[in-house]
C-alpha cells in the first residue's frame, strides 16, 4: 500500500480505538515527541473528560498530505455534544502524523480536540445549521478545573 492509503489507515484505526474508548492503546500510538509531552494518566484522564461532553459515532477523513516522514491529514468527526447543550455534533480538525519505526504516529496530541495538531473546531446542529460551540466547551472545560 502507498502512504497516504497507509495514513488513512491508520488515522481509522486511531478513531476506532477512541470510539471504543481503548485509550492505553490509543496513547501507544502518539509520537514518542508527544509522550514526552503528556503522560498516559493525563492523556487518559483528558479523554475521559471529552467522553463527558461527546459521544463518538463517525469519520470522514478527507485529503491527506504526505511529504517524506509526515502526513497532515484532514478530518470531520461527527457524533452526539452531551455538554453544554445535547444535540448532533461534529468536529473538524487536522491530524498530524509521523513515521517512526516504519509506523505512522501522532504526532501532536491535544486529546479534547481529537489528536489534532492544531485546535479542531465543535460544532452542534442548530435549526438546521452547524453552530460553532468550541468556546463554550472550553469554558466549561475550565470551570470544571477550577
Amino acid at each position: 500500500p502507498d502512504d497516504k492509503s497507509e495514513v488513512r489507515s491508520t488515522v481509522q484505526r486511531i478513531f476506532n480505538q477512541m470510539k471504543a474508548r481503548q485509550y492505553n492503546d490509543l496513547y501507544d500510538s502518539l509520537s514518542n515527541s508527544s509522550k514526552k509531552r503528556v503522560t498516559r494518566q493525563r492523556f487518559t484522564s483528558s479523554m475521559q473528560r471529552m467522553d463527558d461532553n461527546y459521544q463518538l459515532e463517525r469519520i470522514e477523513i478527507g485529503a491527506v498530505r504526505v511529504r517524506g516522514n509526515t502526513a497532515v491529514v484532514d478530518t470531520v468527526i461527527y457524533g452526539r455534544v452531551l455538554r453544554p447543550a445535547e444535540g448532533e455534533g461534529k468536529i473538524v480538525s487536522q491530524q498530524t502524523l509521523v513515521r517512526e519505526d516504519g509506523q505512522w504516529r501522532v504526532s501532536s496530541a491535544s486529546p479534547g480536540a481529537g489528536l489534532s495538531s492544531r485546535p479542531g473546531r465543535v460544532y452542534i446542529k442548530r435549526d438546521g445549521r452547524w453552530v460553532d460551540i468550541t468556546t463554550a466547551l472550553r469554558n466549561s472545560a475550565g470551570r470544571r478545573r477550577s
